[in-house]
């Protein structure tokens, strides 16, 4: 299984749900992240570094990836942070709608992830938290239903 995640510049949300869903998921998950936005090579933000580290994850080693159409095509799911990434990536790549899902909508909080970028530690922090509570749901869906009986 191949999992993508996608926000807008690849420096905080989606590195940050790549590191964590990495930390969670076994290694028949391949997981990576990408931006609509994003900016080739640059690095996670500060406040991201620092927030993963604290997690005992790392992202020094991150580099910002823009969102290609081969990356689209070879993801088995393609998750994005908000309602307004997931409409950008079903009509720039309809023939991957059905592998697109927004991250809140795997399980019952349907909520967007909100960018925390220039906000305060504690606000990446928060971002953090409730990626690490939505990764818990996209775990039980893709585990399927014996293995959430256990």
């Amino acid at each position: 299984m191949d999992i993508l995640f996608v926000c807008s510049g690849n420096t905080c949300r989606s590195p940050m749900a790549e590191a964590i869903a990495k930390s969670m998921f076994g290694s028949g998950v391949r997981v990576h992240s990408a931006g609509i936005g994003a900016w080739e090579g640059d690095g996670a933000s500060p406040q991201a570094l620092k927030v993963m580290e604290e997690r005992g994850l790392s992202l020094w080693e991150h580099r910002a990836t823009r969102l290609t159409r081969s990356l689209v095509a070879g993801a088995s799911w393609v998750i994005p942070m908000t309602r307004d990434q997931e409409r950008v990536l079903k009509e720039n790549y309809p023939e991957s709608a059905g592998k697109i899902r927004r991250l809140g909508d795997w399980g019952q909080m349907s909520a967007d992830v909100t960018d925390p970028w220039g906000g305060s530690l504690e606000r990446y922090r928060e971002c953090a938290h409730e990626i690490a509570r939505l990764l818990e749901d996209v775990r039980a869906a893709l585990a399927g239903p014996e293995e959430n009986r256990a």
